[in-house]
């Protein structure tokens, strides 16, 4: 059975020369599969492709036996589909398939590029630290076993000066004569520990020295780099809170864009029906005056028209204050304080008379009672209840209290304040 004809160029995959030896190309493989390894890479679909490709590239160039039988059918394939041998057939796949997986955005590839770049830059930081506390401990342990040994000899020198104190024949060494003596042999032998002893601590006190030195230069060569480290994620936070709060408010501008886009629409196929229904008036008007004659209908003919411009007009102040009022509505929330406005109003959701004074939002000028404003203020629309409205029906009149006010009627006049 003939061997398959490969689909995919393994040097390029590898990104080595064809003639480049097995060490260029272990190398290679080590250094693709560590940056395209989908651990690194968030698990993309993408990574996971690559790796798979350099792992099916390994196996064939990192071993000699595929790699010759590899470089055989390849080239053979290459010489062919280049027209090097014009009598040879040409072969009937291609040697990569023309289908490509589709290309992310250059958002997406900016962001993976950052986010790779930061693990790498992370994965750095880390292996340096490691390195550094090891050094600090080894650095540590060199100190601890200098000074140990600096104390154990200081403690042989006190205590052979100890012993050459206790030795003295003074008058006031009671216990000197009932104590051995030590011999001149022995004196000396202390004396020459002493001077041995200090010689040895003076002999290590350097290394000690240069040894905490070194121990105090690293820990601030990894207090300094901890710091730098911490500035670095906190810049990295703050940009990546840049850009989702750019991406934010781009996708909050596309929403208000589509809205005016959809608002403006509505508005336009309003404007039609407006329009189309005043043709059409206009058109039965003057089919009106022609039937009734050119001089019956001159003087109903101004008149109307008079009356059809105030329509108009009123039409126009009418749209006007709808569309201003949709407007204030759409963006106004209620939730602020709302003002007291003195004098009678009638409450705009429930028509509910208000005879000393009424509510007003500051936004949207809406006026409004105690219960529809509690209403607005929390997100919902009040509901129409006229059973209010009936019982004044059956009021009695109001009544003047003799300073020119005006009150409810004694039916009403039960102590409640009827503006809430």
């Amino acid at each position: 059975m003939a061997p398959a004809i490969p689909t995919h160029d393994y040097y390029v995959i590898l990104e080595v020369l064809p003639s480049a030896t097995h060490e260029e190309i272990k190398t290679s493989y080590r250094r693709l599969a560590r940056l395209h390894h989908p651990d690194k890479n968030g698990g993309s679909w993408s990574a996971t492709v690559k790796t798979q490709l350099i792992n099916a590239a390994w196996d064939v160039l990192g071993n000699s036996c595929k790699r010759s039988e590899y470089d055989n059918i390849y080239h053979a394939q290459t010489n062919a589909s280049t027209g090097s041998r014009p009598n040879a057939s040409k072969p009937t796949t291609t040697a990569q398939s023309s289908w490509q997986p589709p290309r992310p955005s250059t958002t997406t590839q900016n962001n993976a590029r950052a986010q790779a770049e930061s693990q790498k830059k992370r994965q750095e930081w880390l292996n340096w630290e490691m390195l550094q506390e090891q050094s600090i401990r080894q650095c540590q342990k060199q100190v601890k076993a200098l000074e140990t040994d600096i104390a154990a000899l200081s403690a042989k020198i006190k205590e052979n000066r100890k012993k050459l104190a206790n030795d003295a024949p003074y008058w006031w060494n009671v216990f000197a004569s009932l104590s051995t003596r030590l011999s001149e042999a022995e004196k000396n032998e202390l004396r020459r520990q002493i001077l041995d002893s200090d010689a040895a601590i003076r002999i290590k006190q350097l290394p000690l020295d240069s040894e905490q030195s070194r121990l105090q230069r690293l820990k601030d060569d990894l207090s300094r780099r901890r710091d730098q480290e911490n500035e670095r994620v906190a810049a990295e936070l703050k940009e990546k809170e840049k850009r989702e709060r750019l991406a934010r408010e781009k996708a909050e501008a596309e929403a208000r864009r589509r809205y005016a886009e959809e608002y403006a629409r509505q508005q336009a196929a309003m404007e039609a029906r407006e329009k189309a229904a005043k043709e059409e008036a206009a058109r039965a008007e003057t089919a009106r005056q022609k039937e009734n004659g050119r001089g019956a209908a001159r003087a109903p003919k101004a008149e109307s028209e008079r009356l059809q411009r105030l329509a108009e007009k009123q039409m126009a102040k009418n749209k006007e204050e709808v569309k201003r009022r949709q407007t204030r509505k759409m963006l106004c929330r209620h939730n602020v304080w709302w003002n007291e406005v003195p004098g009678p109003h009638d409450c705009t959701h429930c028509t509910r008379p208000l005879y000393r004074f009424a509510y007003q939002c500051p936004g949207c000028k809406t006026i409004a009672c105690a219960s529809c404003r509690g209403t607005l203020k929390a997100g919902r629309t009040p509901s129409i209840d006229n059973s209010h409205n009936k019982r004044q029906e059956h009021a009695h009149p109001s009544r003047a209290n003799g300073k020119g006010r005006r009150v409810p009627s004694p039916e009403w006049d039960d102590g409640v304040d009827h503006a809430w």
